[in-house]
């Protein structure tokens, strides 16, 4: 699945590119504080950015492969429910508390893809642990945060095309099961 990796590396650099430049915007314009801005403008962005890279390679495997883009967004709205319900919660800082966060930042970006994966594919449920999994590679920037937002671009694309790996390895194996017609699925045969 190299197109998926190649899209998931376009998707992170023009979600985390449009995320800096709309956190500019609103600080600017709207005197937003940058620093919780961010993360909801990153999320934001990227949910569209990813759910637009995506979408061009699921196409050779999904229905109506557009319909990715306002789910992909909605995953990461769900993302976004997750932050925010952590920041308000003041939860417990450090290594595991970030991890756990991590994975379920990628499971909320995960659940409404493989809801719509599910009804073509069997074996899709599995894409909520793998889009989780994934995300745990963003560890490395909470530990190692970025010192210029070239950097930080740059740091975000690398690092969620390496969150891609786990949901593109079940991917490869996830549209060679499509669900059959018997049971009132779209088939893709």
């Amino acid at each position: 699945m190299p197109w998926w990796f190649l899209a998931n590396l376009v998707g992170w650099v023009s979600g985390f590119a449009l995320g800096a430049l709309l956190t500019e915007i609103g600080s600017s314009l709207f005197g937003l504080n940058e620093d919780r801005a961010l993360v909801y403008a990153l999320l934001l962005a990227l949910g569209l950015a990813c759910g637009i890279a995506q979408s061009a390679v699921l196409g050779r495997y999904l229905p109506r492969a557009w319909r990715w883009i306002p789910v992909t967004l909605a995953g990461f709205l769900l993302a976004m429910g997750v932050t925010a319900a952590a920041s308000g919660a003041r939860l417990a800082t450090g290594l595991w508390a970030n991890a756990i966060l991590l994975a379920l930042i990628g499971a909320a970006v995960g659940v409404p893809q493989a809801l719509l994966l599910r009804r073509h594919f069997r074996g899709a449920g599995l894409w909520v642990l793998a889009s989780a999994a994934g995300f745990l590679s963003f560890l490395w920037l909470v530990a190692n945060p970025a010192s210029s937002l070239g950097e930080f671009i740059a740091f975000g694309a690398i690092l969620g095309a390496l969150a891609a790996v786990p949901p593109g390895v079940l991917l490869a194996w996830v549209v060679r099961q499509p669900r059959d017609a018997v049971h009132g699925k779209e088939s893709l045969t």
